[in-house]
């Protein structure tokens, strides 16, 4: 399966657009997007899921494991009517990681 991941960069924040699904056969894909992403210590990230049809519990863990490494640098963009929505509800992940409703919203948290 192909993966698609567009990134973007606003001042020091890289945003991260996925474009395709989140599961077993593009996780690792996810995976080095992520790390490619936070290679500078002062890096900040934005994964915005707007366009991602489908996540799985890869991509929740790879959303686990990029918080563990960044700490409050993390944000990802989820909007409220979004099917991936529930999956962060059921999960509580949306307690756990910083989630906003747009990429603006996410940016100004960031403090960019």
């Amino acid at each position: 399966m192909e993966v698609t991941i567009r990134v973007e960069r606003k001042g020091d924040v890289t945003i991260l657009i996925v474009e395709s699904d989140i599961d077993f056969a593009s996780g690792k894909a996810v995976d080095s997007a992520i790390d490619a992403a936070t290679a500078g210590p002062a890096s900040r990230v934005i994964v915005d899921l707007t366009a991602c049809p489908y996540c799985d519990s890869t991509g929740l863990n790879a959303f686990i494991r990029a918080k563990h490494k960044l700490g409050a640098r993390l944000a990802i963009v989820l909007p409220p009517e979004h099917q991936t929505q529930v999956v962060f509800e059921i999960t509580k992940l949306s307690d756990f990681l910083a989630v906003y409703p747009t990429r603006e919203e996410a940016l100004e948290a960031l403090g960019s």
